[in-house]
């Protein structure tokens, strides 16, 4: 919308008028410095017709976003925990499995992401996608009487960060090359919901990856 006309009701209602017979008008009252003041709004009903949602294709999407720059975690696993076991979680414990040999590239909020695996240099190759990081289950009816704490939590562990342009992400395709912006392994980052819970790094124990504690976040529930 655009700005027609500001000033006294009157003159700006004509000025309305002048667009549309029969505009829509609304009454508000701003306070300024404990100074009551009562206001009109007026639009023409052209102005309010519901917009279609833009049809964007990658392409006029990557030109949408320009250059705005994106951190995309590397995720290495998505584990399913309950609330009590991520309540309980201290440094020093170790989660497991983390396959390096199948990991995602999805953004920190996101339950999808594309493929990827390791290249020579610390880049990552892109595969297909957008996959869901963690598949659906049926939810057995006896698991609606548990308690809240055994209510499962779905963790991500994110072991490295891409860092790109909007229009670079915009426009990734299978096969494309990405440089990270952190090695993996370097920090660990485990998310549920999109918030970090925790940090930590990447420990080996008889030939199985896993992420050993090193903090727990300020926002994590006690």
């Amino acid at each position: 919308m655009r700005v027609i006309a500001a000033g006294s009701a009157h003159s700006v209602l004509a000025e309305i008028v002048a667009h549309d017979v029969m505009p829509i008008g609304a009454t508000f009252t701003v306070l300024v410095n404990d100074d009551a003041y009562l206001a009109y709004a007026f639009a023409p009903r052209s102005a309010l017709e519901l917009l279609r949602e833009p049809e964007l294709d990658a392409r006029s999407l990557a030109a949408a976003l320009g250059a705005a720059p994106l951190d995309v975690p590397v995720v290495g696993a998505v584990l399913t925990l309950t609330i009590d076991e991520l309540a309980r979680m201290s440094p020093g414990d170790a989660l497991f499995p983390v396959d390096r040999d199948n990991m995602w590239l999805a953004p920190a909020t996101s339950d999808v992401g594309f493929t990827v695996s390791i290249a020579e240099g610390h880049k990552l190759v892109l595969g297909d996608g957008p996959h869901p990081l963690l598949e659906e289950k049926t939810v057995d009816k006896d698991a609606l009487a548990l308690a809240l704490g055994d209510t499962p939590v779905v963790v991500r562990v994110e072991i490295g960060l891409a860092q790109m342009t909007a229009r670079e992400w915009a426009a990734l395709g299978s096969g494309d090359v990405i440089a990270l912006g952190k090695r993996i392994g370097e920090h660990v980052v485990l998310r549920v919901g999109g918030v970090e819970v925790a940090r930590g790094e990447l420990v080996d124990l008889d030939g199985e990856t896993g992420v050993r504690i090193v903090s727990r976040s300020g926002d994590t529930v006690a």
